[in-house]
């Protein structure tokens, strides 16, 4: 959808429309203002869906070394986002979606915080807008040997100010777009005897002795296989014509001419090695050196920032089958994507660094070819200033097939590749200061605290989560009222050179340091050693590349007390004191059947079933009354349990009941769940859960 005009206010500023300033009220006064619910009782007003005008999805990729999703879109407009750059503005929402194969399965979702900042002229006189955002959520499918190619479809919803709904693969947003995208899955780097047997049809043919049936699952693991020499390039794609030598040869050929042996022999061989192989080294050298940004194999289509995470992500698409160096069980090649920063607008670059993500030839490409995401953590901490003056920054991204971009030339075009250049906003944040102890923990359960009740994610008397409270890894709303359970973690900014103490007391008791170790994490996303406090909790500061989550500590406290936490910074002083509430105690769900035969009964297939049941948790967040199918390929299925699901507790001798006609006779049973609303191992989730069953027999 084009981006409409808007007209100016008398200030000169844009004017954001009714349906986008009140668009939450307006939806508290009509669910359906909008026509985006169907079979419900109220009309709507006025027919809105996927309003691209203030964000769009730009690109949807996958890291598959990291496992993760990753979305960009665009902000693309100054105002119509909440308030200004220091207010809490409004939020931009991607659900996931991905096919296996079976049909959309709910991914996760993830969001980030957008506020209106007017748009201006950066040193090169572009226009600072759009800003562009990236989102992540982790996914880890079942990973295929190498053999086999694992493709999958994704789908991307991006939605202002509403969450997509959770398991809604067609849901279509009032603000925002739908987007997908179809990416590869890593292959398993360990290979099992079953993988044999099942590709040579041997596996029921065999009758193993029990020693050996206990082995034959058991991983074995794959040697990385050696860079494609080029004498099997050259062979491989003699017959291709879509691969000309300046591309599989492209490699081989930087090589030999940036050798630094330059005597008469070396040239001479080296272009030996290619005139055996029938190859010209002089005119692929001079066929590159007339080719720059050729995107016919791969094109770079999006850089962004995702400030929740704290990396840069280049996002692009392969395009051909072959011209990669060889299928997934060869190593094949590389897909290089530099990144560079003008931090301060003055048109000076400085050099991230550089990702690289495997590439590969496959049998065929699915319809529109395969986006992949690069991705290079960076340290936002040095870059965040006042909300006063936000940081708006120009990337530039730049890609290149086998052969690493500059370091040092931010222009130079690669032979094969292309570069983005695109803007972003450094969000402000809370950063480490010794001389303020309420920057010595940021973050309790996975949720934002500050000592500010107004801002604050978890309220500082009860010690549950407010309407401020956000999930830091997901950037998305943890929801009110949730208590904590599992293992609590705290985190908090890098004072390097420093020592410190995580305490912790339950209000029924004494200060105690937390002593339990804890894994970190570095900056390029590989896991770093386990950290053990000292007997009396005494750990020093690690350097935020060492630890690039900022953790602190972490304890599992029993029971359902309220719990309080503080930091000690050695010689210097303690924070402030935060609260949370603890429940660690599952919903109590206990269920029926009263009528007949009662629990385990037999029944006829043609009448109703009675019983009661009830549901109760301080904290509760929903229940669910169903019977399973214990046969789903069959034509019968299962009717309904009414009520089926809720919300709220449900007394002792809550009603329930079943009407079995047309069920097959069977055995089944009625299983009741329940969650509360718990935050358990500081990450997002569902919560304490309980469950209970009763069988019964349906006879004809």
């Amino acid at each position: 959808m084009a981006a409409k005009e808007r007209r100016p206010n008398r200030d000169g500023s844009e004017e954001v429309p009714r349906e986008r300033r009140q668009f939450r009220r307006l939806l508290r006064t009509n669910p359906n203002y909008f026509g985006t619910l169907a079979d419900v009782p109220f009309k709507a007003v006025l027919a809105k869906q996927a309003d691209d005008t203030y964000e769009e999805l730009t690109c949807v990729g996958y890291e598959p070394r990291r496992a993760e999703l990753e979305a960009t879109f665009a902000q693309k407009r100054g105002p119509g986002y909440g308030g200004g750059p220091c207010s809490t503005g409004s939020r931009e929402y991607v659900r996931f979606f991905v096919d296996e194969g079976g049909g959309w399965i709910d991914a996760g979702l993830a969001g980030a915080q957008v506020t209106d900042l007017a748009p201006r002229d950066d040193c090169e006189g572009d226009s600072t807008h759009p800003l562009t955002h990236a989102l992540t959520v982790g996914y880890s499918p079942d990973r295929w040997i190498c053999m086999r190619p694992r493709f999958i479809r994704v789908r991307a919803i991006l939605s202002w100010e509403q969450e997509p709904p959770a398991g809604v693969s067609g849901h279509v947003p009032v603000w925002g777009s739908v987007l997908e995208s179809t990416i590869q899955i890593a292959p398993r780097p360990q290979l099992k005897l079953t993988d044999l047997f099942d590709k040579l049809k041997l596996i029921d043919l065999l009758e193993l002795p029990d020693p050996l049936i206990a082995i034959v699952d058991q991983p074995i693991p794959i040697p990385q296989p050696p860079p494609p020499p080029l004498a099997l390039l050259a062979k491989r794609y003699a017959e291709d014509q879509a691969v000309p030598p300046s591309r599989f040869a492209y490699a081989a050929a930087m090589d030999a001419a940036s050798a630094p042996n330059m005597d008469v022999a070396a040239i001479k061989a080296s272009y030996q090695q290619f005139k055996d192989l029938d190859l010209d080294l002089s005119g692929i050298l001079s066929e590159v050196e007339d080719t720059a940004g050729d995107v016919r194999y791969e094109e770079l289509e999006c850089v962004a920032l995702d400030n929740v995470r704290e990396r840069l992500v280049g996002t692009y698409r392969v395009k051909l089958p072959s011209g990669f160096s060889g299928p997934l069980c060869e190593a094949g090649s590389k897909e290089y994507v530099a990144f560079w920063a003008d931090w301060d607008d003055d048109c000076e670059w400085t050099y991230l660094g550089t990702a690289s993500v495997a590439a590969h030839d496959f049998a065929e490409l699915p319809d529109g070819g395969l986006c992949y995401s690069a991705v290079l953590p960076v340290d936002l901490d040095p870059l965040r200033r006042a909300c006063e003056e936000p940081r708006v920054a120009r990337i530039r991204a730049v890609l290149s097939w086998n052969v690493a971009p500059s370091t040092t030339d931010p222009d130079d075009l690669p032979v094969w590749g292309n570069r983005v250049d695109a803007h972003v906003r450094v969000m402000p944040g809370i950063t480490g200061d010794t001389d303020e102890p309420a920057t010595w923990i940021t973050l309790i359960g996975g949720v934002n605290v500050t000592t500010s009740a107004a801002t604050s994610g978890i309220d500082p008397t009860t010690g549950l989560t407010t309407a401020n409270g956000v999930f830091a890894d997901l950037g998305v709303m943890a929801g009110v009222g949730r208590p904590f359970g599992g293992w609590i973690v705290v985190r908090g900014p890098s004072l390097p050179g420093y020592q410190y103490r995580v305490w912790k007391r339950p209000l029924s008791g004494g200060w105690s340091p937390m002593t339990d170790g804890f894994r970190v994490t570095n900056q390029d996303g590989t896991l770093g050693p386990i950290i053990t406090p000292l007997a009396d909790g005494t750990v020093s500061y690690l350097p935020k590349a060492q630890n690039f989550t900022n953790l602190l500590g972490r304890f599992r406290p029993a029971g359902d007390e309220v719990w309080e936490i503080q930091v000690q910074v050695l010689g210097v002083g303690f924070s402030p004191v935060y609260r949370v509430q603890l429940d660690n105690t599952p919903p109590d769900v206990n269920l029926a059947i009263t009528s007949g035969g009662g629990t385990c009964g037999k029944f006829p297939n043609i009448g109703t079933i009675e019983g009661v049941f009830d549901v109760d948790d301080l904290h509760l967040s929903r229940w669910s009354l169903t019977v399973p199918d214990p046969d789903p390929t069959d034509s019968f299925g299962v009717n309904p349990v009414a009520p089926s699901s809720g919300t709220t507790a449900q007394p002792p001798g809550t009603s329930w009941s079943l009407v079995t006609t047309g069920m097959r006779p069977c055995g089944y049973n009625l299983v009741l769940n329940a969650w509360d609303r718990t935050i358990r191992n500081s990450h997002a989730g569902s919560g304490n859960h309980a469950q209970t069953r009763a069988g019964f027999c349906l006879d004809t």
